[in-house]
C-alpha cells in the first residue's frame, strides 16, 4: 500500500474519482450497518480536521505538549505507528464519526474536500516539524496520547490504509474496476 501521505492521497483519489453519488452511497452487502464510501471519506475528513485543529492550537501556543504517555497509549502507538496495524472493529470517537445524513455528492466532490483537508494537514505537519522537530512528542492524540510529527504522519497513513481496504471491498462488490 502507501509509503507516504501523498501516495495515500493518490490512492484515495483512485477510489473516489469518477464515482457517481449512487456508488458512494452503497453499503457493503454483508454489513448494511457498515459505513459506505461517502461515510468513510467523511470520517477521514473529520480526523484530518481534528488533527488540523490540534496542530493549529499547539502552533499558536508555540510549545510542545507537557502531557505524558501512558502505558496503554504507548502500546497503541507501538501497534499502529510502529507495526502499521490498525485494530479492526473499533468504534470511532464521536467527534470523528460521520454524520448520519450527509448531502448527496459524487466521488469527485468528496475527493475535492478530502484533498483540501489533507493538503492543509500536511502543511501544518511541515510547520510543526520546523518548530518542534520530527521526533519530539509535541501534540496529543485523543486516544494515543502525545506523538511526534512523524508519529502523526504514520498514524494517518496506517489509518487511511485501513479505510482504503474497506473502500476497495465496496468497489469490488459494485464491480467497479480500477
Amino acid at each position: 500500500m502507501s509509503e507516504s501521505l501523498d501516495e495515500l492521497q493518490r490512492e484515495l483519489g483512485a477510489m473516489l474519482a469518477g464515482l457517481d453519488a449512487q456508488a458512494v452511497l452503497q453499503h457493503p452487502a454483508a454489513r448494511a450497518d457498515a459505513w459506505n464510501m461517502q461515510q468513510i471519506a467523511e470520517h477521514l475528513s473529520r480526523t484530518y480536521g481534528a488533527t488540523i485543529a490540534a496542530f493549529e492550537e499547539r502552533m499558536r501556543r508555540g510549545r510542545c505538549t507537557s502531557s505524558k504517555t501512558t502505558l496503554r497509549q504507548r502500546l497503541g502507538q507501538f501497534l499502529i505507528v510502529k507495526l502499521g496495524r490498525f485494530p479492526e472493529g473499533r468504534t470511532a470517537p464521536e467527534t470523528v464519526t460521520p454524520r448520519p445524513s450527509l448531502p448527496v455528492e459524487s466521488g469527485d466532490e468528496i475527493l475535492a474536500r478530502l484533498t483540501a483537508r489533507m493538503d492543509a494537514m500536511q502543511a501544518l505537519f511541515a510547520r510543526a516539524e520546523r518548530a518542534f522537530g520530527r521526533k519530539r512528542r509535541c501534540i496529543t492524540h485523543m486516544i494515543l496520547g502525545p506523538m511526534s510529527v512523524e508519529g502523526w504522519r504514520r498514524f494517518h497513513l496506517v489509518h487511511g490504509e485501513h479505510h482504503l481496504k474497506q473502500m476497495a471491498a465496496i468497489r469490488q462488490e459494485l464491480g467497479v474496476r480500477d
